[in-house]
């Protein structure tokens, strides 16, 4: 996946994050998530550790 992508889906992720919890969206918000994402080498390579915690480093 190359960066651009990652941001795409990053951002869609973001967004549905905040929509179903009814919060802005901010920077720092966008910020958190870039830093929780990393790569595995699995699906897609992407995975959210917040969302999936059995993946925790």
């Amino acid at each position: 996946m190359d960066l651009a992508a990652f941001r795409l889906k990053l951002t869609e992720r973001l967004f549905n994050e905040m929509a179903e919890k009814k919060l802005p969206a901010t920077t720092g918000d966008y910020d958190r998530l870039f830093d929780d994402y990393a790569f595995d080498g699995r699906s897609d390579g992407f995975f959210y550790r917040s969302f999936f915690p059995e993946y925790l480093l």
